[in-house]
């Protein structure tokens, strides 16, 4: 049961001061088209979904 438990917790270990580059989209609200921007791991996802990168 502990074994169980323990490969349920072991997940993918992310660097939070990692940051990406990206360009920015026309649709971004503070840049503009082709900015390159430097942005952190986890938000790579959530700015695409909303259109703002590339």
């Amino acid at each position: 049961m502990a074994k169980a438990e323990e490969s349920k917790s072991k997940g993918k270990v992310v660097d939070l001061h990692k940051r990406v580059d990206v360009v920015a989209t026309d649709k971004h609200p503070f840049k503009k088209d082709g900015d390159k921007l430097k942005v952190g791991v986890l938000q790579v996802d959530h700015l695409k979904s909303k259109g703002f990168i590339k």
